[in-house]
């Protein structure tokens, strides 16, 4: 019985590819981090494991790749599916059970990551810049970008919190904002498809520390919008600063 207790050494690697597979499969999609966060927290296989059955599995076509602003998309291809349904039942029950139950949670997190990315990028003068946004499948509604001057902890788990009060926070202003009708020189706005329109506000035309993307499909709005936005920025980017610093973020390990 003391074997039984024991962790397995050898994994056959065509179980850790089903494995990984099946994990893929029960989240829908993942990027990279995403999945190596969940198969390593739920104790199925460790990083340097996922990433060599990884390049096997897209070798064999079995997995794809799509681009988005955290990291490639990972998703099954027809020829993983086909796999996983052929072979499923050689995954050991411990591993489809321990799967099944965590990866709902991991789920809807992981979504929620995926619909409002955050990046921070360094600048070359040393300060943070934060890059936030709010995706609708694959088109940005909203883009922020916003130098502090001390940048809040855990800004990825804050953003989630967030993003749809700043959402309705720039939207509410930049309409209830007096405005003379006139474009100011750091806005503009360009049309992205035959339905869709993008404006483009910054803080400042040679060196902004606020700026943000919005897109609807309703120009005579956004040129509104731009209208109002010399009156309205320094007050948004303020609110919008508060908002990241005074939301509670996520607890990293709530799952």
């Amino acid at each position: 019985m003391i074997g039984a207790s024991m962790e397995r050494k050898n994994i056959p690697q065509s179980e850790t590819r089903l494995t990984l597979l099946y994990a893929l499969s029960c989240l829908g999609s993942a990027t990279e981090a995403q999945l190596n966060r969940f198969l390593t927290e739920t104790g199925l296989m460790n990083y340097i494991t996922m990433v060599m059955t990884l390049t096997d599995l897209e070798s064999a076509h079995d997995i794809a790749r799509t681009p988005h602003p955290l990291g490639n998309v990972l998703e099954l291809t027809e020829e993983g599916t086909y796999m996983l349904k052929s072979f499923q039942g050689h995954i050991p029950t411990s591993a489809r059970t321990r799967i099944e139950q965590k990866a709902p949670a991991y789920c809807r997190f992981f979504e929620s990551e995926r619909q409002t990315p955050a990046t921070l990028l360094m600048q070359s003068d040393g300060r943070s810049c934060l890059n936030l946004e709010i995706l609708e499948g694959r088109l940005s509604v909203l883009t922020v970008m916003l130098i502090p001057d001390v940048c809040p902890t855990f800004v990825q788990q804050r953003w989630i919190r967030a993003a749809a009060e700043v959402y309705r926070l720039v939207t509410e202003t930049l309409e209830t904002t007096p405005s003379d009708g006139s474009m100011p020189e750091n806005a503009t706005l360009v049309p992205i498809s035959d339905t869709e329109w993008k404006l483009f506000l910054q803080s400042s035309v040679l060196s902004p520390d606020f700026a943000l993307a919005i897109t609807l499909p309703d120009s005579a709005l956004l040129s509104r919008w731009a209208s109002a936005w010399p009156q309205a920025c320094p007050m948004l980017r303020e609110s919008v600063l508060r908002l990241l610093r005074e939301v509670e973020p996520n607890d990293p390990n709530i799952l």
